[in-house]
C-alpha cells in the first residue's frame, strides 16, 4: 500500500476545480509522508483520500476523555469524507475544513505516544513488541464489513510486518509443523480471553470483525476474532489452515474456529482432498478436541469451510 496515491482520473470531473484538487492532493500527499514507513508495513483494507484522514487518529486513543476534542475531530473527518464523497459546494468550505483539520491534527500528533507496548508470556517467557499507534489505526479505520463468508479471508494479513515478528518470536527455534501449531495455538489461549463485541448506544451488540494487530493490541476477542489471529499466526508458520463457520438458524446462533490439515487426531472436516482438524481459539482445547457447547448448540449442523488462500 505504500504506492497509493490520489488518482487523477477518479477527479477529471470538470466540476472539481484545479485549485481544489492540488490543494486536497497535497494535504493528502503530507499526510501520506509521515505515515510511509507504517504503511508499507500495513495493508488497510481501503485507503482512499477520505479514510487517509483518519491516519492522523493516531493519538486519539491518548486523550479519549477529552470528549469536546473528540466532538471536534469526528466532525471534521465526517466533514471531510462527505466533501471528499460528494459534490463540492465551494473550494472555500472545503479548504477551510482542511485548514482546521491539520491544526488539530498537528496538536494531537504533537501530544500522542508513536508505539503502543504489549507484553505476552509464553513458555515462561515474556514477549514484548511495540507496534506504531498508527498501523494499529490504520486497520482500525479500514473496512469491517462481511457481507459473505468468503469476506472473511481478507482478514487473513500474513503480510503484516509486526504479526509476522510475533510470530517469529512464538516460533523460535522450533520446526516440526505440529509443533508449530501447538506453540501458536498455546500463545493465543494463554494471552488472548474471550471478549464481547462492542455495544451500540441502543444497546445492541455491534458485531465488529477485528483484524490480527487489532486483536493483538486490545488483547482479547470473540471467536471470530481470536479464529482470525490463530489462522493468521499459523499461515505465517507456514500452516496449511481453513476456518470453519458453523451457524444455527433457528437459534441465530454462528460460531468460527480454525481447521488445520496434518498428522494430528481428533475431529476432522474433509476438504479438496483433505482433512482439517478443529482448532478451538477461545478455550484451552487442544487441536482435534471439540467444546462439548459446540454439538449440543450446533446439533446437526456440519461446518462451512472457508479457504484462505
Amino acid at each position: 500500500m505504500s504506492n497509493s496515491t490520489i488518482s487523477d482520473n477518479k477527479h477529471d470531473k470538470s466540476t472539481l476545480k484545479d485549485r481544489l484538487y492540488n490543494k486536497v492532493k497535497n494535504k493528502y500527499n503530507k499526510v501520506k509522508s509521515r505515515v510511509s514507513n507504517v504503511i508499507s508495513s500495513v495493508t488497510p483494507f481501503h485507503i482512499t483520500l477520505a479514510s487517509a484522514v483518519c491516519f492522523l487518529y493516531s493519538s486519539l486513543y491518548v486523550i479519549s476523555s477529552d470528549g469536546d476534542r473528540i466532538e471536534r475531530l469526528e466532525r471534521i473527518v465526517g466533514e471531510l469524507e462527505n466533501k471528499l464523497e460528494n459534490e463540492y459546494r465551494t473550494v472555500e468550505e472545503l479548504e477551510n475544513t482542511l485548514d482546521e483539520y491539520e491544526a488539530v491534527s498537528e496538536r494531537l500528533l504533537s501530544m500522542g505516544d508513536p508505539f503502543i507496548i504489549r507484553n505476552f508470556e509464553h513458555n515462561g517467557n515474556t514477549i514484548t513488541i511495540e507496534i506504531p499507534s498508527m498501523a494499529y489505526i490504520a486497520y482500525r479505520f479500514g473496512n469491517h464489513e462481511v457481507n459473505q463468508l468468503s469476506d472473511y479471508s481478507a482478514f487473513i494479513t500474513s503480510n503484516d510486518r509486526y504479526v509476522s515478528q510475533l510470530t517469529q518470536i512464538i516460533l523460535r527455534d522450533i520446526n516440526p509443523p505440529d509443533e508449530r501449531a501447538h506453540a501458536v495455538l498455546t500463545f493465543v489461549h494463554g494471552n488472548f480471553p474471550y471478549g464481547y463485541d462492542p455495544m451500540s448506544p441502543e444497546g445492541n451488540m455491534f458485531n465488529y470483525v477485528k483484524t490480527p494487530l487489532e486483536t493483538v493490541v486490545e488483547s482479547n476477542g470473540d471467536c471470530e476474532d481470536l479464529s482470525l489471529l490463530t489462522a493468521t499466526l499459523m499461515k505465517i508458520a507456514g500452516l496449511d489452515v481453513v476456518l470453519l463457520y458453523f451457524e444455527n438458524k433457528e437459534l441465530h446462533l454462528a460460531h468460527i474456529a480454525v481447521g488445520i490439515s496434518g498428522n494430528f487426531d481428533g475431529v476432522n472436516y474433509e476438504f479438496n482432498g483433505r482433512n482439517y482438524f478443529y482448532v478451538e481459539s477461545t478455550n484451552s482445547y487442544d487441536i482435534g478436541v471439540v467444546p462439548v457447547n459446540i454439538p449440543t448448540l450446533f446439533e446437526g449442523v456440519s461446518p462451512t469451510i472457508i479457504p484462505l488462500e
